[in-house]
């Protein structure tokens, strides 16, 4: 079982709670990880902002930010584990002709230990994003793009 919670205080933000809520699943399922659960919160642009001063130390708009659970915390044994949260700016990645289900793909990823501060991870790591993408694209699970008609990557 795994479980995926997408939150948004902002209700233009509801419409891309589903589409988020899919992508990140089918990240989960394309790893085969089970057992867990996730949040997603969809965040103004001045919330990204402070998020990424407050624990990136970037003055800046992230797209995307991903904080895992540290994996000591303990657990019950019938309770899911939490991977941990991710927080998308839906209106900078609009801007950006980002998708969001990409985007939250790309969080879930971080969560799962997948990084890209080296070339061959990010390689790696772009891939298996396409692949999830590809996969749930086949699946009709990704729903619209936002922006552009491409994901233009960092």
């Amino acid at each position: 079982m795994k479980r995926v919670v997408v939150r948004s205080q902002y209700k233009k933000y509801q419409p891309f709670e589903r589409k988020v809520r899919k992508a990140a699943r089918a990240a989960l399922d394309f790893l085969k990880a089970d057992g867990v659960s996730a949040e997603v919160h969809l965040l103004s642009d001045g919330e990204m902002k402070r998020l990424n001063r407050k624990f990136r130390r970037k003055n800046k708009i992230a797209n995307v930010l991903a904080f895992p659970e540290p994996a000591y915390f303990p657990y019950p044994e019938s309770r899911l584990r939490s991977l941990g949260e991710v927080y998308l700016a839906p209106d900078f990645a609009a801007r950006q002709g980002e998708n969001l289900g990409w985007l939250a793909v790309h969080g879930v990823l971080h969560l799962l230990g997948f990084s890209h501060s080296r070339e061959g991870d990010r390689i790696r790591m772009e891939k298996l994003e396409q692949e999830i993408f590809d996969h749930g694209q086949n699946r009709n699970r990704f729903g619209h793009r936002l922006g552009a008609d491409k994901m233009r990557r960092r």
